[in-house]
């Protein structure tokens, strides 16, 4: 993708159909070519969509941008920082090869410069700040809580950074990443949320955090509440947010059983299936992906 072809152009429109992999969806192209920097974005999707595949895409396109604006400038700023976050650590290393895949892809084999980038679970991204990374704040390791309460760590965290900005704003403001990118966000809780928003310069223009998120109710393994994103601070209303339809994993016999038995369709109607309020069945039919069937969804 040739960084002195403007974005909105026809010619970077050619460009990165050819550099975007031939099998991704039609829909899955059309996303990895989302713009993302003055705002925060929410795609949810089912299990096996592809969502990590287009996070890969679209922080690859991200860092390509922003590398290319600075080369041009004749004063060039600092170079762009980025995170990209999950909670589980057993997905780091597949989403740090998927991103370099991607840009390797869209650069025509060019690797990521080493200090742009930053991949790593929630935890170890606290880690990295406090211990590699400057920012004054304490570690707290999730051993030494009598409590392992996610939410109550991350108002420690959230009370430090507080601490910080307000002794030395300019310090802080110079530390923040320009983006976060959230993978399997189901994991994390509300709380969570709002301290990687702590992490997070503002954009020049628009005054919003840039926070894409990527999420599934349907894969909350740790039962988390869906977060009120409102309340969290992150506005991703109307065309801020978009649900991916097709699922690659499955066949879509497959994808209706699992759908049911998580909504305990054929249960007793006096019995009360916990599993069901990680389905969000309203946001699902208002985007057309099922539709009730007398006794079951029809996914």
């Amino acid at each position: 993708v040739r960084g002195n072809i403007n974005e909105n152009s026809i010619g970077c429109y050619i460009d990165e159909m050819i550099a975007l992999d031939k099998y991704l969806s039609k829909e899955q192209q059309e996303l990895s070519r989302m713009t993302f920097d003055d705002s925060p974005r929410l795609i949810r999707g089912v299990a096996g969509s592809g969502k990590s595949v287009v996070l890969a895409n679209i922080a690859a396109r991200y860092l390509l941008r922003r590398l290319d604006s600075i080369e041009d400038q004749l004063f060039p700023k600092e170079r762009p920082s980025i995170a990209v976050v999950c909670f589980n650590r057993a997905l780091v290393n597949f989403l740090k090869q998927k991103i370099r895949y991607a840009y390797r892809e869209q650069t025509l084999d060019e690797d990521i410069p080493s200090d742009v980038l930053l991949v790593s679970n929630l935890n170890s991204l606290m880690y990295f700040l406090s211990r590699e990374k400057g920012w004054p704040i304490d570690y707290i390791r999730i051993g030494d809580q009598e409590s392992k309460d996610g939410v109550e760590i991350a108002k420690q965290y959230r009370e430090q950074i507080k601490q910080f900005e307000a002794e030395n704003k300019n310090y802080y403001h110079s530390l923040c990443f320009d983006a976060i990118f959230v993978d399997e966000g189901q994991d994390l809780e509300s709380e969570e949320f709002k301290l990687l928003l702590d992490l997070l310069r503002p954009n020049e223009v628009s005054g919003e955090k840039p926070i894409i998120i990527f999420y599934d109710d349907a894969q909350n393994v740790y039962g988390r509440p869906r977060p009120t994103w409102k309340d969290v601070g992150i506005n991703v209303v109307g065309e801020r947010s978009y649900v991916m339809r097709e699922c690659f994993r499955n066949t879509r016999q497959i994808v209706e059983l699992a759908f049911n038995v998580l909504l305990g369709s054929q249960s007793q109607p006096s019995e009360r299936v916990r599993t069901r309020t990680y389905a969000d069945i309203n946001y699902l039919q208002e985007r057309g992906v099922i539709e009730e069937a007398g006794d079951h969804i029809r996914v």
